[in-house]
């Protein structure tokens, strides 16, 4: 009978150690998934983020044309918008390219003076500031990591400028 006990007892204590093994296992693979899902997260972010700078240093550039590249002060609850008229057959529309609410929006109509959020598309989750010096667009991003980035894109022609300036 004594002996029934001391296999019994060890009997016991090595189920508790594989159930302890297993949920630590367990715990591991579960803490890998998440890790892994955050890291995938962050990777498609960064690379949204990326595409979008690429998106709108090509429209700078195909759009560079006197005059037609500028900075709309106050334009999106008082956030400035990267505004590039178009010219030919084109001509009396714009492209808007503003922060609003914690994203950057692209929004293409009649030249105006304000946004409209129903006919705008979403580009991608960031602040943006747009500002003009000299031959350059300054674009200043936050994202929703809380990362800063700047972005400065040349015109070829005297096009960037600011038209809340006096």
């Amino acid at each position: 009978m004594n002996q029934f006990k001391r296999i019994s007892i060890e009997s016991f204590l090595v189920v508790i150690l594989i159930i302890s093994l297993a949920i630590s296992m367990s715990m591991m693979i579960l803490q890998g998934s998440r890790n892994f899902d955050s890291m995938l997260e962050s990777k498609n972010q960064s690379e949204n983020f990326r595409i979008a700078l690429s998106y709108i240093n090509m429209m700078v550039k195909q759009n560079d044309v006197a005059g037609s590249i500028t900075i709309t002060k106050n334009f999106a609850d008082g956030n400035s918008a990267l505004t590039i008229k178009h010219q030919g057959d084109e001509s009396g529309l714009a492209t808007y390219i503003y922060s609003y609410k914690d994203k950057l929006y692209e929004e293409y109509g009649e030249v105006k003076e304000n946004f409209n959020l129903d006919l705008a598309t979403e580009i991608t989750d960031c602040e943006a500031q747009f500002s003009k010096e000299n031959e350059t667009i300054n674009i200043s991003y936050k994202n929703k990591a809380g990362n800063s980035y700047k972005q400065i894109i040349a015109v070829r022609t005297k096009a960037g400028k600011d038209e809340n300036k006096k």
